[in-house]
């Protein structure tokens, strides 16, 4: 029997997809098919969030669905230690 690849999921992507749960479709979550990683969410208005992974499956970027005030996407780049530890968080606007 092949073994299946567990994703370690992000806690607030956890709470999204709970919140997301309650509601009648108006919200869809895309997943990488070879690891089970969110790669996008969809809302109704067709924007949402996207997600890229390390290759050991820890979030690297997360671009938002609203954009900044010249228009650009709002990126959230994550980066960690040689132990895999998170270290830092980079916001692509002044947060």
């Amino acid at each position: 029997m092949p073994k299946t690849k567990r994703a370690l999921v992000p806690l607030y992507l956890l709470f999204s997809l709970a919140a997301d749960a309650d509601k009648t479709g108006s919200t869809t979550w895309n997943y990488d098919a070879a690891t089970g990683l969110p790669t996008s969410k969809i809302y109704a208005d067709g924007h949402g969030p996207s997600y890229t992974y390390t290759t050991d499956g820890k979030l690297a970027t997360r671009t938002w669905a609203r954009k900044d005030a010249q228009g650009n996407d709002l990126v959230t780049t994550s980066s960690y230690n040689l132990f895999g530890e998170l270290t830092g968080i980079d916001y692509s606007d002044s947060t």
